[in-house]
């Protein structure tokens, strides 16, 4: 009955958690941008990470325990700045250019490198907990590490693909 009990408050809290984490950040990305279409394009990269780590935690053979419960609101949380540092330099680029074009060129070149790093130092020190003895830390290392680098990925090609078909800022 407890096992039970602290499963389904689980994943109440998990729900809860990754709810509250998508509606703040798109309060705090609409606040930001003030455009709905940077608020939903961040929103879908955050999405797509999310459902790539319940996908992995799955194809690892994991079972949703109380620290995997965290990785999805981790990801919102790593997804967002991912989104913000480009699209910024987008509309950075796009007031000195005035070239899609060359803007999405310039975002991809400086940006590119600097979330990767991010990204590779935070899937890193998350990647450490696997190289422990307790079998929860190990796939919560795993999960992590694996997915923080994948949102890299899908941050690097989805919001350069999206914002060569969208109007300009």
């Amino acid at each position: 009955h407890i096992r039970t009990e602290l499963s389904v408050r689980i994943l109440k809290e998990m729900r809860m958690f990754i709810a509250a984490s998508i509606i703040l950040s798109a309060l705090i990305l609409l606040i930001f941008f003030r455009s709905f279409t940077a608020m939903w394009l961040s929103l879908t990269v955050v999405f797509i990470g999310v459902i790539w780590s319940f996908a992995t935690i799955h194809l690892m053979g994991f079972k949703i325990s109380v620290l995997n419960a965290l990785i999805p609101p981790l990801i919102v949380v790593i997804g967002v700045p991912n989104c913000i540092y480009f699209l910024n330099k987008f509309h950075t680029a796009w007031n000195e250019t005035g070239d899609k074009k060359k803007s999405l060129v310039m975002m991809v070149d400086k940006m590119g490198v600097v979330t990767l790093f991010c990204n590779l130092a935070a899937a890193i020190g998350f990647a450490v907990f696997a190289l422990t003895q307790c079998q929860i830390l190990k796939e919560f290392g795993y999960v992590a590490g694996i997915n923080i680098l994948a949102l890299f990925f899908i941050s690097l090609v989805l919001i350069p693909a999206v914002l060569s078909y969208l109007p300009p800022p």
